[in-house]
């Protein structure tokens, strides 16, 4: 499962929510995020230019966008992004070297057809 970071920022409705019951409405999003078969890692009421973070594991990025249009349609806006772990990370890594090679062909082959010109 990839690990989602959502930043909740509350409208008025969504303000309200948090306001008429914090605990229900963290319990609601719980609840939500299982039943798209993923899991919450961590969730908080902040301060500052969010009201909430929320740090979930979801089995794809279309149960990551139910998420976000879900809380939209509540009265908040959302910041959704895919995190990456180390291992994940030292994968990627693993790539650049196959990725830069493959684009120094494409701009050797550019450079090369813009001189033909």
């Amino acid at each position: 499962m990839a690990r989602y970071v959502f930043l909740f920022k509350a409208e008025s409705t969504g303000a309200g929510q948090i306001l008429l019951g914090a605990s229900e409405a963290a319990e609601r999003q719980v609840d939500a995020i299982q039943q798209l078969g993923g899991s919450v890692e961590v969730q908080y009421f902040v301060t500052g230019a969010h009201d909430l973070v929320l740090i979930a594991n979801l089995p794809s990025e279309a149960a990551s966008l139910a998420v976000s249009l879900a809380a939209e349609a509540g009265g908040f806006q959302v910041d959704t992004m895919r995190a990456f772990d180390a291992a994940e990370l030292d994968q990627a890594q693993s790539l650049v070297p196959e990725v830069r090679d493959w684009l120094r062909g494409e701009v050797a082959s550019a450079v090369d057809e813009g001189a033909q010109a």
